[in-house]
């Protein structure tokens, strides 16, 4: 069912409601206006622009939602609870590990870890996490910290949990892969862009088709532009040259289409790929990535590559990801411009948007 604009639907608990919109921020406003604040997405899928336009104009976005049964209420911090505060802070800035913190007015004291729980949930932090968060050590002293204090250790936290885990390097011959929409082949694009400029690489790029549908307009265009050789398939793998990097882009593939998957698993091997990276839109549903992440299981995948983060309002919940999700992050991709809007300084990247100096008014 899709909903008009002008007209008041009784929405329905289980029923599904199709809406089309330019960005994510404006699917979270006509969910919550319509379905209200319990909706949940079903899918999203990219609609609109075809060939080198999907590079020139904002993608529309489809998106499938329901109004599941009722469930015991979220832990929220309620309204009617005064948290003390304690004074102004006007001779030093507080550092807490090397990270200075603004002198802050009004700071919000912890009293109990209840309060910093039911914060840190208002923020966006998922399960996963927060339980991760609670049977660490850090998390006895954590509810003595005033809120700047406690939300630097948190940082330090994550940071150190990044920091444990062994990046896998990059090899010569990389396939990025994902399900339809997500961005696949832009974010090709800019990898290659920046491979290309930024450090003066000498590469192919193999148009994989494996009896699919994989449409090169775009891609024909910008290789053309970066002057970088474009293979198709039927190719043979002695003909790829040894000297220069391969990047592989691959046809959306579907969660759940086995056949689709150990046929692309059979070419990949074939062709002696070891880097293999999982696209994901980061503005999709939790449970849309991790769909995702089980497609990049089959696949074997070695890296994670997310788009479409110029969408994301809360950024809180890709840590899991990040942190446990089994795959080396590539890079962050911000938008549609092929030759700008990525970052591979993924730490620091997403810190300072989980962490913005503004957090206290946003909680």
């Amino acid at each position: 069912m899709k909903p008009d604009a002008n007209t008041n639907l009784q929405i329905e608990e289980g029923k599904k409601y199709r809406f089309e919109v330019g960005s994510a921020e404006e699917a979270v406003r006509i969910l919550r206006e319509r379905i209200g604040e319990r909706a949940k997405v079903l899918s999203v899928k990219q609609t609109g622009g075809q060939g080198l336009a999907r590079f020139l104009s904002s993608p529309r976005l489809e998106i499938i939602a329901t109004l599941p049964p009722r469930e015991n209420p979220p832990q929220l911090l309620p309204q009617s609870i005064q948290l003390p505060i304690v004074p102004e802070l006007e001779k030093e800035e507080i550092r807490s590990n090397d990270i200075v913190l603004p002198k802050a007015r009004n700071t919000l004291k912890l009293d109990h870890e209840e309060n910093l729980w039911r914060i840190l949930r208002k923020a966006g932090f998922g399960d996963a996490i927060l339980s991760s968060l609670e049977y660490s050590p850090e998390w006895s002293h954590l509810k003595n910290l005033s809120l700047p204090h406690a939300l630097a250790e948190i940082s330090q936290w994550l940071r150190k949990q990044f920091l444990s885990r062994s990046p896998r390097p990059v090899t010569r011959r990389i396939a990025f892969f994902g399900t339809p929409g997500v961005g696949k082949t832009t974010a090709l694009c800019k990898r290659l862009a920046n491979e290309v400029f930024l450090r003066g690489k000498t590469v192919q790029v193999l148009k994989l088709q494996n009896d699919m549908p994989n449409p090169d307009d775009a891609l024909t265009i910008f290789c053309d532009v970066l002057n970088v050789p474009l293979l198709r398939d039927p190719i043979d793998i002695e003909s790829i040259t040894e000297d220069h990097c391969l990047y592989i882009d691959i046809p959306g593939l579907g969660s759940y289409q086995d056949e689709e998957y150990l046929g692309i698993l059979e070419r990949l091997n074939t062709l002696e790929v070891e880097s293999r990276v999982l696209v994901v839109n980061a503005a999709y549903d939790t449970d849309l990535i991790n769909d995702a992440f089980n497609l990049g299981q089959r696949l074997r995948a070695t890296h994670v590559a997310f788009t479409h983060m110029d969408e994301l309002t809360n950024v809180s919940k890709l840590w899991p990801y990040i942190v446990n999700g089994g795959l080396t992050p590539l890079f962050f991709s911000h938008g549609q411009n092929v030759t700008s809007d990525y970052s591979e300084n993924i730490l620091d990247y997403l810190a300072e948007r989980t962490f913005p100096n503004d957090f206290s008014a946003l909680v």
